[in-house]
C-alpha cells in the first residue's frame, strides 16, 4: 500500500506585514477625510440659547457687504432659491443654514427666509455665537 503524506502549511502572516498595511490604511483615511470649514467669514450675532445643528445642513452665507454664497461659492438671490428647489427635491427634510454677519440688515435675512420658504424649505437654522457670561460684583 502506498500512502502519501499530505503536506499542510500553516497560515503565517508576518507581524511586519500587518503593521504596514495598517499603517498605509491610516494614511489613507487621514487623506481621504473631509473637514468642513466655513469658508466665508463671517462675524454671528450672540444669543443665550444653543441648538445642534446637523452636519450635512447646506450654509446659506450673507457678509456684511450683502454677498450671497451657497456652501462657500459666491452667489445670487435667484440661484439660491433654484438651488434650494434641487436639494428639497432630492430630500425633502434637508436643513438650511443661514449665517449671516452681525451688520447685515434684518431686512436682507427676511429676504432670504421668504425666499427659502418659496423654495418649500421647512428646516431652517440661524446660528449665533453664545453670549459671554458677564461677571457680577
Amino acid at each position: 500500500m502506498n500512502l502519501k503524506q499530505k503536506y499542510t502549511h500553516s497560515g503565517n502572516i508576518p507581524a511586519t506585514t500587518i503593521a504596514d498595511i495598517a499603517f498605509l490604511l491610516i494614511i489613507f483615511f487621514m487623506i481621504a477625510t473631509t473637514f468642513n470649514k466655513d469658508k466665508v467669514n463671517v462675524v454671528l450675532p450672540q444669543s443665550k440659547v444653543q441648538v445642534e445643528i446637523p452636519k450635512n445642513a447646506i450654509s446659506i452665507s450673507i457678509s456684511e457687504d450683502n454677498i450671497f454664497y451657497w456652501d462657500g461659492k459666491e452667489t445670487n438671490q435667484t440661484m439660491i432659491l433654484e438651488l434650494a428647489k434641487l436639494e428639497i427635491e432630492k430630500n425633502k427634510g434637508r436643513y438650511f443654514i443661514i449665517k449671516a454677519d452681525s451688520l447685515v440688515r434684518f431686512e436682507v435675512i427676511d429676504q432670504i427666509m421668504q425666499t427659502m420658504k418659496k423654495a418649500g424649505v421647512q428646516n431652517l437654522c440661524l446660528p449665533t455665537k453664545p453670549e459671554k457670561e458677564s461677571e457680577e460684583t
